[in-house]
């Protein structure tokens, strides 16, 4: 290993819970939770709580703001070269050789909309969005939970001479954690929608005359809420975690803006070499009994036009994954496997690969993103038509959340079932893959189904 990537790791006899630093996670910007609010399905194993950040990265297109305690310098250039270059050791072959996911590096997110400058066409982007195509934060230091044993770590990674530090202010942060909870107060405003149901059928009817005329096969169309918010986003994701856990979490405290993610999709994650993405494609709402689970089941895992839908984004993360990937190690699992959360229930599949030789996440992430099951096949022309047909950024949704290693390991979801709380609003969009077969009424009362929970959590149901 080289001597400039130092791990150290320790043991705390902490009690404190991932939920229990909620509290302490909104008092202070810079604070981010991956949590692991559900291990069901053999996901979730671990949670992570970083605070305390050496930098924050920001990029708008090609405009890259770095932020320290010293102030800001804006950049211009490729952010992923940036982010590489911040990383150090992630070219290194040291994964394999760790315990935990991370032992420190860059927690944030992607935006749907970076997507553009990974995919031009005629997509282009601009600098002068207002939410960030990328927001990181770099962080010497990580609490890691292990789920799997109950077991609570501090992870440092110590080539940063600001890691030591960091770790101690992390550990103190437990103990003022079980003093001082999160608030329980928080109040929604009225909904309002940016397309009604009529305008929502409109849009599915011109998707699939894209289809019909052979444009694409499949577009993940998608509608949005919005709210007054007032009171505590900390008190507000808990209520989020406990109606609608998932193995794919966060809460993330950028100041400016909060994200809240119960997300029950893996992106991609990355470990020792090996490249993995788990599409969801397929959805039926939960059963109210075990008899109306086993029917919605069985008409889930029967329908035909459910599974054309997952094979063809199956096909598309297989082609993403070997474009960086050895050829011929690019393998499918568990195809159709069925999944139940809180209100849904989904239609999986696993996809990976093992990187080729030269190549690492950042090349994997850059080949793959945005994810192929929330945008379409084929995905640019997909794109390009969600592009005129949803006339709206959509930001954090359908973008990543989760991690970028010090040692080359990554782990992030597909930003659904997220909302973004910003000057006194909250905000957050369902959707659904539209193909030839859809029916548009059947469609609209599927993006019902998921946006249940996050309803139920508001007060609005």
């Amino acid at each position: 290993m080289p001597e400039y990537c130092i791990d150290t790791l320790e043991k705390l006899g902490s009690d404190a819970t991932p939920a229990d630093l909620l509290g302490q996670a909104e008092k202070r910007v810079g604070s981010i939770l991956l949590d692991s609010a559900s291990q069901d399905y053999g996901f979730g194993r671990f949670s992570i709580f970083a605070c305390f950040p050496r930098k924050e990265i920001a990029a708008h297109g090609d405009r890259i703001e770095v932020t320290t305690t010293e102030g800001m310098e804006i950049l211009h250039g490729d952010p992923l070269e940036y982010l590489r270059s911040e990383l150090g050791c992630a070219l290194e072959d040291v994964s394999s050789q760790r315990q935990m996911p991370l032992y420190g590096g860059a927690l944030g997110y992607f935006g749907y909309d970076f997507g553009r400058r990974l995919r031009r066409s005629t997509l282009g982007f601009d600098s002068e969005r207002k939410s960030p195509d990328l927001r990181f934060y770099l962080y010497d230091a990580v609490l890691v939970w292990d789920h799997s044993t109950g077991e609570l770590f501090l992870a440092r990674n110590s080539r940063n001479v600001g890691a030591s530090e960091a770790g101690e202010r992390l550990k103190s942060i437990l103990n003022e954690s079980i003093l001082d909870p999160a608030s329980i107060d928080f109040e929604v405003g009225p909904l309002s929608n940016n397309l009604s149901r009529d305008d929502y059928l409109e849009k599915v009817e011109r998707v699939r005359q894209l289809i019909l005329e052979g444009e694409i096969y499949q577009a993940n169309l998608s509608r949005g809420y919005a709210a007054s918010f007032v009171g505590s986003s900390a008190a507000f994701y808990r209520r989020l975690r406990m109606d609608n856990p998932a193995p794919y979490s966060a809460y993330m405290n950028f100041g400016d803006e909060v994200i809240l993610s119960t997300s029950p999709e893996r992106f991609l994650h990355c470990r020792n070499g090996v490249a993995n993405t788990r599409p969801i494609k397929g959805t039926r709402p939960r059963g109210r009994n075990r008899d109306e689970q086993s029917s919605l089941e069985h008409e889930l895992a029967s329908s035909e036009k459910e599974r054309a839908e997952l094979l063809m984004i199956v096909d598309l993360e297989r082609n993403d994954l070997g474009r960086v990937c050895e050829i011929g190690s690019v393998e499918v699992d568990n195809l159709f496997a069925l999944e139940t959360y809180a209100s849904v229930i989904h239609q999986t599949a696993s996809v990976s690969g093992r990187l080729a030789k030269g190549k690492d996440i950042l090349d994997c992430l850059a080949a793959m993103f945005p994810g192929g099951s929330i945008t379409g096949a084929p995905k640019i022309r997909a794109m390009e038509a969600l592009d005129v047909i949803e006339s709206e950024c959509r930001g954090i949704y359908t973008g990543s959340i989760g991690y970028l290693g010090s040692g080359g390991e990554a782990d992030f979801n597909i930003a659904i079932r997220t909302l973004r709380i910003a000057e006194g609003r909250v905000a957050f969009n369902v959707g659904g893959g539209i193909v030839w077969d859809s029916v548009p009424e059947f469609e609209y009362d599927e993006t019902l189904y998921k946006a249940e929970a996050i309803l139920k959590a508001m007060g609005k149901l």
